[in-house]
This record gives structure tokens, C-alpha cells and sequence, in this order.
């Protein structure tokens, strides 16, 4: 049994990791497996944000709810809630699979406003929540192992289908990693824009921005985006949206129009990353 297996690795408390999260099931796997989520994790200390384990801050983070990711923000801290240790139960651990702290995604913000600063405006809140996004679901693309996935499992709701893999790892070889996150940015923009009636001929006009042949493999990646519930884009995403900005979803709809060039937010992220070099070609570790 895989979690069996997990288990039976342990913790990491001998691991010659930097910045590892040593009472966090399969955390060690994870850094070992994945180029990019080791990125992101040796990045958060040169950006001053630490990781932690605290009860007061878990459940004041926990009970945040919208303004979750804003607390984090003013105190420049993860926290996450720990599933290894002597007074976890062994039984509760094979039996609670999945995260409740998604630290992989909040990393990603927390970093993101380091360069770019919290966003305020509705394009740029948006923008941040794509980037996001769209990095985690790379990090995921690169857990290549059944044990790797679950552990990642524990730390990330991102799953990806084999065929999906399998499609996107082919336009890795034939393009890049950066042209990849290119298209899945795109396609979690669109999404999160909640551009719903999306159309085979609107996504030929972001193949021909990104200056790629249209296909529908490419179109099955591009669908990726849409995966997100309803509830998430629309109440809280656009939830966040509307308390930092005063701007409604309703509102927003009404004077929605549609632009497929990549906003300035974006492409000041996509930077970010390409800039942490958490692309290939620009590996430092």
C-alpha cells in the first residue's frame, strides 16, 4: 500500500534539505521528485517567508476565510498542519488523505506578492490567482511517481489525468515548460474571467498570441482551466474580488469584454518565475 509506504519512510528529520517541512507526510518525496517544487520551497526564505507549524496560527489562518491568504501576507508566514509526528495516530493518517492547508498554492502567492506586491484592482487579484494556479498545476505535472502523486496529494487538490499527462509532456518536448505554462495561464485567465461560452476559434486567437499550431490535444490542455467549480471562480474568487475592490461579480459581467492579450499582471509574473528560474534552461539547482 502506497501510504503504507509513505509512512514507513517517515519523516525528514535526517534529510539534507533546507527549508523541509519535517512533520509533513511525504514533504521529503516531493523535493527529491520535483525540480519546481523544490524551486519554490528553497525560495521562500530568500524572500523572508518562513514555514511553520503553530496551532494559534493555523486555526486563526483556518478561520480566515476569505482574508486567509491576506494574513499570511502581513506576517510573511505558511503555516501548515502537521500529519507525522509521535502524537499523530497512524490510523487517522492512512485514513485522512488530502490537504486542508493548501501550502503549495498559498507558497505560490506569498512569493508572488514578494515581487509584485498584494493586488488590489480585479485583473490583478485575478491575474495572481491564475499564476498560481497555473505553477501548481506544472509542479503537479512533475510528480512522475504513484508515491510522489500521493504525497502530493497531501499538499495540493491538483490531479492530473495520465492521457493529460501524457499530452502535456509531448508539447513540453516539441515546445518548452514555459510555453506550456503559457497556454495553461491562458486558459486559467479565461476561466477565472468566467469568459464561459469560451469557443474553438476564441482559442485559435490565443495559439496564434503564443504563436502556436491549434490542435485538439492542445485544446484538451487548454480545457484545463474550466475544471474549477463554479463555487470557487465565482464566489470566491470574485468573492475576494469584490470585498478588496468594491467591483460585483454581477457588476463585472455586465461590462465584461473580452481581450485574449495577456495582461501586464500576468506577464510581470510569468517574469517572476522566469526570472526564479523555475523554467528549464534556467535551472540553478
Amino acid at each position: 500500500m502506497l501510504l503504507a509506504k509513505l509512512l514507513s519512510i517517515g519523516g525528514a528529520s535526517s534529510s539534507n534539505f533546507k527549508n523541509i517541512c519535517i512533520h509533513l507526510l511525504g514533504d521529503e518525496r516531493l523535493l527529491r521528485e520535483s525540480y519546481k517544487f523544490r524551486r519554490l520551497r528553497f525560495l521562500l526564505p530568500d524572500l523572508g517567508i518562513r514555514i511553520v507549524h503553530e496551532e494559534p496560527l493555523l486555526k486563526a489562518y483556518l478561520a480566515s476565510v476569505l482574508d486567509g491568504l491576506d494574513f499570511l501576507t502581513q506576517r510573511k508566514t505558511l503555516v501548515y498542519d502537521k500529519n507525522l509526528g509521535n502524537d499523530i495516530d497512524r490510523a487517522d493518517a492512512l485514513q485522512n488523505i488530502g490537504p486542508n492547508v493548501y501550502l503549495v498554492h498559498e507558497s505560490l502567492h506569498l512569493s508572488l506578492r514578494s515581487s509584485l506586491g498584494t493586488p488590489k484592482d480585479p485583473t490583478a487579484i485575478v491575474c495572481e490567482e491564475a499564476l498560481a494556479q497555473s505553477m501548481e498545476w506544472l509542479i503537479g505535472l512533475e510528480m512522475h511517481s504513484a508515491l510522489s502523486q500521493l504525497a502530493w496529494r497531501l499538499q495540493s487538490p491538483v490531479q492530473i489525468h495520465p492521457a493529460i499527462r501524457q499530452t502535456a509532456m509531448a508539447l513540453i518536448n516539441a515546445t518548452s515548460d514555459k510555453t506550456l505554462y503559457e497556454l495553461i495561464l491562458h486558459s486559467f485567465l479565461s476561466s477565472l474571467f468566467l469568459r464561459d461560452k469560451f469557443q474553438k476559434s476564441d482559442f485559435k486567437k490565443i495559439c496564434d498570441l503564443l504563436k502556436l499550431e491549434p490542435s485538439s490535444e492542445m485544446f484538451s490542455l487548454f480545457k484545463i482551466g474550466f475544471d474549477m467549480s463554479d463555487r470557487f471562480r465565482y464566489d470566491t474568487v470574485w468573492g475576494y474580488v469584490a470585498q478588496k475592490s468594491g467591483i460585483t461579480v454581477e457588476h463585472y459581467l455586465c461590462n465584461q469584454s473580452i481581450d485574449f492579450q495577456t495582461p501586464l499582471h500576468a506577464i510581470n509574473g510569468l517574469n517572476f518565475f522566469r526570472e526564479k528560474k523555475f523554467f528549464a534552461g534556467s535551472r540553478s539547482l
